[in-house]
């Protein structure tokens, strides 16, 4: 692994993150277009892959036929494709979910738009919003604002993880009910393209990896089931033939998913258990507990979920029902909502959160199957209260998310200053690649984003996620490092990583003391680069002269 990369975030570590949203982007910047175009040009790109192909799967998996009234065929709802519409609120409903933390700004607030914006109901619920003094966290991000937006990695896997699904369900449902008339040797073709797609996720995203690898586990069990009983139902005289036949073809397919899966995926794996085997607490990974019982939610499921979805869980579970007209329309289901409480039941990574980019997977299915079950309640109803009644579910289903996207373009959360982006580019110009920096842990630095080069600690938030090895020790050192009252403690933990630069800034200047030996001291030393924020001094000179004091 010593020719691996440095991590940008943690030095003399080898880099162990899905690296091809931003190869993507720094493609494009290295053909001449911006910063700014780059991301904007790759992000509106797989936006519309991640929608098309959400429509596109819920048009499959949803029923044709959404149980419609002969007595109101000529409604004007009627009028609009039977599955179509579903299929649509489907793909809002998966934009907007969210649980009870948008009713804190009913409840608790003035209701005005600052409200909205200081505020995010997604992810907490507020008994004050005014004083912020008794806040409730919930266990949910919303897609556009907290993954899509932020996390590229999520909006680059979801659109191949979706591929997959679409593949696997066309595969095994093809032909009966459905009428798609295709030969044995193109479901295997589609099995064969979900497994590149699924072998190709560790280069985007662990957790969309481990999600599809959960969902294809339970898809092809439920799917061996019924073949058996399939068979069953032939005489006996022709029982074994049939059974040799749909053996061959299951596991043509299941291998045709199976192998470039795994050949694809063991030699990207080997990289990450590597860092699961050296992490702080290899545990954290893949603990089995409820997820409800961890800090801070120390609950129970109904309450959990209740709180970060509403009502979204139950209805989902109910809307069995509304997609029971094909047998293996349900056993996809199924093997989604095993998905789902795999997430419920095991942790995947260190910060239990996380888990939520996996949930998703199952809200992408549950979505259609809770709109097709209203949109039949809606249809089949005569009454105005049954309809004013489905109206006021699907409301409470999208109200959070609603006040999240609402809120977003709002904020304004600069990435990088044009001094920032000068900066990097010195360090670039300037600095050796393999170079380790001192810095502040601002998730946005610009030293280990643009600049290209490793600093000591990054942003703990995802040292501590990722489980690198004894980060609390290295985060307590690089606080030394800034506040250090004599030479021998700053020269000694210097020399302990190696490092060759270290930055100051106004971050820096606000967290930490200075004491009389730093006014001294730097003033002694070479600086090499200033300006209005930013201060880099070099350390080889001092790292390496034993005599000076």
């Amino acid at each position: 692994f010593s020719r691996l990369p440095h991590s940008p975030i943690y030095s003399q570590h080898s880099l162990s993150y899905p690296f091809i949203p931003n190869f993507h982007t720094s493609s494009l910047i290295s053909a001449g277009i911006s910063l700014r175009d780059g991301i904007m040009i790759t992000g509106i790109v797989m936006v519309l892959c991640f929608l098309v192909l959400l429509y596109m799967l819920n048009v499959r998996f949803l029923p044709n036929n959404i149980g419609i009234s002969s007595t109101i065929r000529n409604s004007s709802i009627s009028k609009i494709d039977k599955y179509t519409l579903a299929s649509v609120g489907a793909v809002l409903l998966t934009l907007l979910t969210g649980g009870i933390g948008g009713f804190s700004w009913l409840m608790h607030s003035n209701m005005t738009v600052d409200d909205i914006v200081n505020h995010d109901y997604a992810q907490f619920y507020y008994y004050n919003c005014k004083s912020r003094e008794k806040t409730k966290e919930l266990y949910w991000f919303g897609l556009v604002a907290h993954i899509l937006l932020p996390q590229r990695s999520s909006l680059f896997a979801y659109p191949l993880a979706i591929t997959v699904f679409l593949c696997l369900f066309l595969g095994a449902t093809a032909g009966g009910t459905l009428k798609e008339a295709i030969s044995e040797s193109q479901k295997a073709s589609l099995y064969y393209l979900a497994g590149v797609c699924a072998g190709l996720l560790p280069l985007i995203q662990g957790h969309a990896f481990i999600g599809v690898c959960l969902f294809a586990f339970a898809f092809a069990i439920l799917d061996m089931f019924s073949i058996k009983r399939e068979i069953l139902q032939f005489n006996t005289a022709h029982r074994l033939l049939v059974c040799h036949l749909f053996e061959k073809h299951f596991l043509y397919k299941w291998f045709s998913f199976g192998i470039p899966l795994l050949v694809l995926s063991i030699p990207q794996l080997v990289v990450y258990l590597n860092r699961v085997k050296h992490s702080a607490e290899p545990s954290d990974f893949f603990d089995v507990h409820p997820i409800w019982y961890g800090d801070p939610w120390f609950t129970n499921f109904f309450s959990f979920w209740f709180q970060s979805l509403g009502l979204f869980v139950f209805i989902a579970i109910l809307a069995f029902e509304a997609i029971s007209d094909h047998p293996r329309r349900v056993r996809f289901y199924i093997a989604k909502f095993f998905v789902f409480f795999c997430c419920c039941f095991i942790k995947f990574s260190p910060w239990d959160k996380d888990n939520i980019k996996v949930v998703y997977f199952w809200v992408f299915s549950a979505s259609g199957a809770i709109c097709t079950l209203l949109l039949k309640i809606w249809k089949n109803s005569k009454g105005i209260s049954v309809k004013v009644f489905v109206v006021f579910i699907f409301i409470s289903l999208i109200f959070s998310g609603t006040l999240s996207i609402i809120r977003e373009p709002k904020l304004k959360y600069p990435f990088l200053s044009d001094e920032d982006i000068e900066l990097s580019e010195w360090a670039k110009r300037n600095t050796a690649p393999d170079s380790y920096w001192i810095t502040s842990d601002h998730h946005i630095h610009p030293i280990s984003t643009m600049g290209g080069r490793s600093v000591v600690i990054g942003y703990t938030g995802w040292v501590s996620s990722h489980g690198y090895p004894d980060w609390l020790t290295r985060h307590h050192d690089r606080n030394e490092i800034y506040e250090a009252k004599n030479f021998a403690t700053f020269k000694q933990l210097v020399q302990k990583y190696n490092a060759s630069y270290i930055l100051f800034d106004n971050e820096v200047r606000n967290e930490f003391e200075m004491h009389p030996f730093e006014h001294q001291f730097w003033q002694k030393q070479s600086l090499a680069y200033e300006s209005s924020n930013y201060q880099i001094y070099d350390l080889h000179q001092i790292i390496n002269n034993n005599n000076n004091k």
